[in-house]
């Protein structure tokens, strides 16, 4: 097999890699394992995009966590595409957040696609940026 094939294939699996560990530990609420993902800014996009440093985001998601009882990503379809050291991802997502007692109730789904944005350091692949967009929504909007 080519070897510039089987270069491609490593990075892609990669990049999964990096995202799945990512999601998980946002999950988890890892915070230590999500620094160790995220580039030094980052680009947040759920409808109106931002730049943030790792810190604030990670203290962002911290100060949220609280309220939630559990919050369950599963993505699935990565579209791939590299570029030298940068990478863009596209996703389709499912979120599942359960928030006991929440007034309009305790779940919500949501589905949805996402773009991410990666660039290779000599730490691994870090995640520089992501926009995602809500296509469907079921359950308690409002957690």
């Amino acid at each position: 097999m080519d070897p510039k094939r089987i270069q491609s294939v490593i990075e892609r699996s990669e990049i999964i890699d990096t995202l799945t560990t990512f999601t998980r530990a946002a999950d988890m609420r890892d915070w230590d394992t999500c620094r160790t993902i995220l580039g030094e800014t980052i680009i947040n996009d759920h409808g109106t995009p931002e730049t943030l440093s790792r810190d604030a985001l990670i203290e962002r998601w911290r100060a949220q966590s609280p309220t939630l009882d559990l919050i369950h990503h599963v993505t699935t379809d990565h579209l791939v595409v590299i570029d030298g050291d940068l990478a863009k991802v596209n996703t389709q997502f499912i979120i599942t957040v359960r928030a006991t007692g929440a007034p309009s109730g305790d779940l919500c789904t949501r589905g949805g696609s996402c773009d991410y944005d990666l660039k290779r350091t000599d730490e691994g692949w870090k995640l520089t940026g992501f926009k995602s967009v809500i296509q469907w929504s079921m359950g308690s909007v409002n957690i």
